[in-house]
């Protein structure tokens, strides 16, 4: 396992500096001259030198490279000479609005580990629960699986009208196989959407079936079945 773990952290380290490099390459190659827009167009030509010394832009591409590396590497990121302030700083002060809009999208999708995903911990409505109850964040919810949580633990119907308030997406799928919802699998899907609508519902129920026969046909007679 340490092997393993030791493997992918070298591999991530790599792509990280391949990336660096490609950005960096990137920006060199824009025909703009960094320097010529700090110094103002009214700087003469030793200041525009004089300023590219300081920056170390008079430096081999590969030197400034390399420059640009151990700065990151000691966390930092440069200036910014347009805003005239530090990036990392730019950075923070941006965070908390970022991290908002990320929160906004954090779901915990809960899977079954009798058939599909063996070992998963996120197998029963009572543990997604208590992780978004723990959080205690109106932008924190589940993915109410209703495929896997029939295979799991059933009683749909009951967990959707009890914990409907906790639950930000739904997704079908015909039990047993993950197949069409139609007559062999042993779902009502109208009863189950017409709990779900009765809950006051205003998100997204999502397809996510694996058809045996035409997709097209099967996906529209699924939206037919589902739209109560």
């Amino acid at each position: 396992m340490l092997g393993y773990i030791a493997k992918r952290l070298a591999q991530a380290i790599l792509i990280l500096i391949g990336i660096t490099m490609i950005t960096y390459i990137l920006v060199y190659l824009v025909p703009a001259d960094p320097v010529r827009q700090i110094a103002g167009r009214s700087a003469t030509a030793e200041t525009v030198e004089s300023i590219r010394r300081q920056l170390g832009l008079d430096l081999p591409l590969w030197q400034q490279y390399l420059r640009y590396l151990g700065n990151l590497l000691q966390g930092d990121l440069g200036r910014s000479y347009i805003q005239k302030t530090e990036v990392t700083t730019l950075i923070l002060s941006r965070l908390p609005a970022t991290l908002l809009l990320l929160a906004g999208a954090i779901v915990v999708e809960l899977l079954n580990s009798k058939v599909d995903h063996k070992d998963y911990q996120g197998d029963r409505s009572a543990f997604g629960l208590e992780v978004v109850k723990r959080v205690g964040s109106p932008r924190v919810k589940l993915l109410y699986d209703i495929y896997h949580m029939q295979i799991m633990e059933g009683d749909l119907i009951r967990t959707i009208r009890q914990h409907h308030q906790h639950i930000a997406h739904y997704h079908t799928g015909g039990v047993p196989g993950r197949h069409e919802l139609d007559d062999s699998q042993e779902l009502q899907w109208a009863a189950i959407c017409r709990a779900i609508a009765d809950t006051g519902f205003q998100g997204y129920l999502a397809h996510e079936f694996v058809p045996t026969r035409d997709p097209l046909r099967s996906l529209r007679e699924a939206v037919v079945l589902c739209d109560v």
